[in-house]
């Protein structure tokens, strides 16, 4: 117990650090729930900015607290530390962080690097755009991503600088991409057949950015077809996607194959997804057919709570372990009801009877619409999108309408808003010069 007004705030302001880990920890998981609706996460930013005011405000007792725990800090921890030097001013703190800061760990690294992108002060943009890099420089995964996202220029040097980690840290392509990169082409090409499958996205969706649309077909042609990362192909696809993926047999990539059809959103993908309904790939099938025709055909269902041997009190723990899970006084397992996209073939089906004419051949939908630039901005606005769509989305505004807008769905909510608001008013005015439905390819009609 704290004896003194200074350890009282001591031990306060260490509760706010713990708190600010929690809540940032909380706000990564809700972005990317299905279940929550992308504002929602909104919640758990206004939480985390109170502690991170609250540490602010502390002054030099706060930041004493945050300098005796960063070497030990967890990922979280460090989130919120950075952000406090950031909304301090406190340069110095940060080249501390810096040198400070164990390179090996990812985690601590995309957290620090969070932090300084979601509340560095404008001007130390032009700051640590001057710092000298070199090759051995260990700032580099940190400073290069935060100017290519702060739309600072880079200079040759960085762009070498940035060839020679890719090899480690491909993450950085994620913020590389809306910044005229192609001095990266080679290096960048050689992880399409990366062996993890987030790399592979992230190079063509990065090689696409860059306005090289020949890279779709090199990447059709050279890599194994049950490691095509096919989503990200159909964002410079055009209408022949369809036979590759309705007549192709991708037996580790049915998922990716369902998902690359939603966002083709053609009539002609309709019969193909009904045909997952009820087998092992439904639930996926289903969203798939709602990205498509926004069929509002939700249902309640009962979703039993997930249990541990460790949830279950001793005597129940022998029907437990057969398989038995306890049950509430009324006989009824323990869980609750959800709404969630029917499974029902049959319903489906009615359902599209009924809205057939709605569909054009050859022509391309989202839920429920025709694709327009200005629909798509609807979409990355709607409660509806998730993180996934809301992404790929972004990113087809970019590669087949050639927005030049900022937009990420990893950004604080209050940010994403007024991207928003930018990017619709650009929309608005481009709206007319494209025919809903059709397909575009940087600009052009394929």
């Amino acid at each position: 117990m704290a004896i003194t007004e200074q350890q009282f705030l001591i031990e306060l302001y260490a509760e706010h650090l713990e708190e600010a880990s929690f809540l940032w920890e909380q706000r990564n998981a809700a972005q990317q729930d299905s279940a929550l609706t992308w504002m929602s996460v909104a919640n758990y930013e206004g939480r985390l900015d109170a502690h991170l005011d609250a540490l602010v405000i502390g002054r030099e007792l706060a930041f004493g607290v945050c300098q005796e725990r960063e070497i030990e800090a967890d990922a979280g921890e460090l989130y919120a530390i950075v952000s406090v030097y950031c909304r301090a001013n406190n340069l110095q703190a940060l080249f501390t962080s810096l040198e400070q800061l164990d390179y090996e760990d990812a985690e601590k690294v995309a957290a620090l690097l969070g932090a300084l992108i979601d509340h560095a002060p404008l001007q130390w943009q032009e700051t640590l755009s001057k710092v000298k890099l070199e090759s051995k420089t260990m700032a580099i995964p940190i400073i290069v991503p935060f100017l290519c996202y702060s739309k600072q220029s880079l200079s040759e040097q960085h762009v070498g600088l940035v060839a020679e980690m890719l090899s480690n840290n491909t993450q950085i392509l994620h913020y590389l991409k809306s910044m005229d990169m192609m001095g990266l082409y080679d290096s960048v090409t050689p992880l399409l057949f990366d062996e993890d499958k987030s790399t592979r996205e992230l190079a063509l969706v990065f090689l696409l950015f860059q306005g090289q649309p020949q890279i779709v077909n090199y990447t059709l042609n050279h890599l194994n077809r049950d490691l095509l990362p096919l989503p990200a192909l159909t964002l410079a696809a055009d209408p022949s996607m369809l036979a590759l993926l309705s007549n192709t047999q991708f037996e580790s990539n049915v998922e990716g194959a369902i998902k690359a059809m939603s966002y083709m959103g053609t009539r002609e993908c309709i019969p193909i997804l009904l045909r997952f309904l009820g087998g092992d790939h439904s639930a996926v099938a289903a969203q798939a057919l709602f990205v498509v025709t926004g069929a509002p055909l939700f249902e309640e269902i009962f979703e039993a709570e997930e249990m541990t041997e460790d949830d279950v009190f001793p005597e129940e723990l022998a029907a437990f372990r057969e398989g038995k899970l306890p049950t509430r006084v009324d006989g009824k397992a323990f869980g609750c009801n959800v709404s969630a996209l029917t499974e029902d073939r049959e319903h489906w089906m009615l359902w599209l009877k009924q809205h057939e004419v709605n569909f054009q051949a050859q022509k391309r939908y989202r839920f429920g619409g025709p694709i327009t630039p200005l629909s798509l901005c609807q979409i990355l606005e709607s409660s509806y999108s998730d993180y996934e769509v809301r992404q790929h989305t972004y990113q087809e505004l970019v590669v087949r309408y050639q927005c030049t807008l900022p937009f990420s769905v990893n950004d604080w909510v209050h940010k994403q808003y007024r991207d928003l608001a930018e990017i619709k008013r650009w929309a608005q005015s481009v709206n007319d010069h494209y025919a809903p439905g059709d397909w575009f390819l940087f600009g052009e009609v394929v």
